[in-house]
């Protein structure tokens, strides 16, 4: 092939290209892949987010064994904050750094809680308030009741336990 024939089907190629490109852009409405500012709704059973390294950052799921809940990681990937609802009530833990649940928010058809717990993962401070009865409880280190301040439709009633948890004050 000589140097004519060459220049001769390049040219042809961009007339070619040229046309096509003209037809495209006269024939086919332009894509748009989003109209306005709002996407308007979404519907799935779980999404989550993932961040740079592709770890879960962010899990929104709906299940009907689990219960519905958003789950948000932290950094280091453990759970950091649990909201979920289910038939039994509703929950939502902060977890500390390795992901266990340090306070948690409880409320169901029977009582509503909220457990604050130590470093060790056991609980330090209770209160519940029930259909029956009301209790706050502080506990030692060691998950034994220390003071307990308890209401119920009979009586009222403050405890303060030694140790290993054997009352050592009650009142009334």
């Amino acid at each position: 092939m000589n140097q004519k024939q060459k220049c001769f089907y390049t040219a042809l190629g961009a007339v070619i290209m040229l046309i096509g490109m003209g037809v495209g852009a006269t024939l086919c409405p332009p894509l748009i892949a989003q109209k306005g500012d709002v996407l308007g709704e979404i519907q799935c059973t779980g999404l989550t987010v993932v961040d740079m390294s592709g770890e879960p950052a962010i899990v929104l799921r709906a299940d009907e064994n689990l219960g519905n809940g958003v789950v948000i990681h932290n950094p280091v990937g453990t759970p950091a904050v649990l909201l979920v609802a289910d038939e039994t009530g509703n929950n939502l833990a902060v977890a500390d750094r390795s992901g266990e649940p340090a306070v948690l928010l409880r409320t169901s058809d029977l009582a509503n809680r909220v457990i604050v717990r130590n470093p060790s993962g056991k609980d330090g401070i209770r209160l519940s308030a029930g259909k029956v009865a009301n209790r706050v409880t502080v506990y030692n280190p060691e998950e034994t009741n220390a003071v307990q301040l308890y209401a119920d439709e009979v009586a009222n009633r403050v405890t303060i336990h030694n140790q290993v948890g054997i009352i050592r004050w009650e009142a009334p």
